[in-house]
């Protein structure tokens, strides 16, 4: 791990094995391996379906999605460094733009729940306050990812980024 995911600067490895980054203190846990059938998050290690809505799991979202050349813009702000935005090129899309925030925005959930329906039937839960959200795959009953969260871009964002190999967007 070399740089924040939330800002994009370096981060430093403590003594329990976890990082720290040294501008905006973000804590990324110590490594661990993942659950049978369990995805971490490559940025932070976070298993996705705990994950919580941050601009870390907007790009593991805009990744799976085909997004490339995701990465931060810095600008100099009286001589330091400051993160302005993540930036990323969109699958079909021409030139690079600023990365949508999945997790916390309704308008970008939708884009993400686009690339979900490829040959998937989605169920969606309503509980008091609380979504669930089931994939299977077109034509069985069996699930291949269910995932539940306080909002229903967090939900979108976790089932997305979770997604594996031939199963993402």
């Amino acid at each position: 791990m070399s740089n924040c995911p939330e800002c994009g600067e370096k981060m430093a490895e403590s003594l329990s094995g976890a990082f720290l980054c040294i501008e905006c203190n973000h804590e990324i846990p110590a490594p661990r391996k993942p659950k049978p059938g369990e995805s971490l998050c490559p940025e932070c290690n976070t298993p996705f379906s705990e994950h919580p809505a941050s601009r870390c799991l907007d790009v593991a979202v805009a990744r799976a999605m085909g997004w490339t050349d995701v990465r931060t813009e810095h600008i100099s702000v009286d001589g330091l460094s400051v993160c302005a935005e993540w930036t990323g090129k969109p699958p079909n899309g021409i030139g690079s733009v600023y990365l949508p925030h999945f997790s916390t925005d309704g308008n970008a959930m939708l884009d993400a729940m686009e690339g979900l329906r490829k040959n998937r039937l989605i169920e969606i839960t309503v509980g008091i306050d609380w979504f669930g959200l089931t994939l299977k795959q077109q034509n069985t009953e069996i699930a291949k990812l269910y995932v539940e969260a306080d909002t229903l871009p967090l939900v979108v964002a976790r089932a997305v980024a979770g997604m594996k190999g031939d199963e993402t967007c």
